[in-house]
């Protein structure tokens, strides 16, 4: 675990930066040397969490705890360019409006179940239903159809986005954008395990106990109104050995003048 001194606790998993607290730079995913040693720290948030639902999560805490269960296809870096997460391969064609993204074949849910395309593909089709009320439908907006289906004019399965097997994913834009594999890597555009949402059904999302996670820490101890929760390293998360924290446990503390 490398530590340097700062102004702000920058923790790092898979390339995404998270801001809270006071204290030390880690780096908790890391391929630089492996340890034995348990590695815990304590972190502040700045308000509880709200919701761990990609379609309904609004609010930063929120953000920064879904980037620490979740992954989606791409991670941003240090440099702020987006990297491969769950995908593996990208190939842009048609001008630009055709992106085909092969996906990984290892990756998991906390409940077991192998997380594939059509996780994505219902995803992004239920923020973008209006009977979900998303706040942030606006940034499929470069999505063929999406638009139109968050206005309520068109089917959420008229956007342009579709599974190819378990491990293909094609996407087609209604304009090419050169940037579009960074906005893939917002938190909104995540996977959501279907089982999961129907099983807890509007409560999904809102308690550690009703909501899946696929990335480098499982969320305990979050009831849905405290201000306390642990998230601890996911033993089914793929690239668990890179992953240097084994624990990091939250307090809500507010700063007042």
């Amino acid at each position: 675990m490398s530590l340097s001194r700062g102004h702000k606790l920058l923790l790092t998993i898979g390339g995404v930066a998270i801001i809270g607290g006071i204290g030390f730079t880690i780096n908790a995913h890391s391929q630089a040397g492996h340890t034995k040693q348990s590695q815990v720290i304590n972190l502040s948030a700045g308000s509880e969490i709200m919701s761990l639902d990609p379609a309904k999560m609004t609010d930063s805490t929120s953000n920064s705890q879904l980037t620490q269960v979740d992954e989606g296809l791409y991670r941003l870096n240090s440099q702020s360019k987006p990297v491969n997460a769950l995908a593996t391969k990208t190939t842009v064609t048609n001008n630009g409006h055709t992106y085909t993204i092969n996906l990984r074949h290892d990756a998991r849910w906390s409940n077991g179940h192998k997380v594939t395309a059509h996780d994505f593909v219902y995803s992004w089709r239920r923020t973008l239903d209006p009977k979900t009320k998303s706040e942030f439908t606006y940034v499929f907006t470069n999505i063929k159809n999406a638009d139109a289906i968050a206005a309520g004019k068109k089917q959420p399965s008229t956007l342009g986005v579709k599974a190819n097997g378990n491990y293909q994913l094609t996407i087609t834009l209604s304009k090419p954008v050169a940037y579009f594999k960074k906005i893939l890597a917002v938190s909104t555009f995540y996977p959501v395990n279907q089982n999961a949402v129907q099983k807890y059904g509007s409560k999904y999302g809102t308690s550690a106990a009703k909501t899946v996670y696929n990335g480098p820490f499982t969320l305990t101890g979050w009831t849905g109104t405290n201000n306390t929760w642990t998230l601890k390293k996911n033993p089914t998360y793929y690239d668990h050995q890179l992953v240097r924290l084994h624990q990091i446990n939250y307090r809500v503390s507010v700063n007042r003048c």
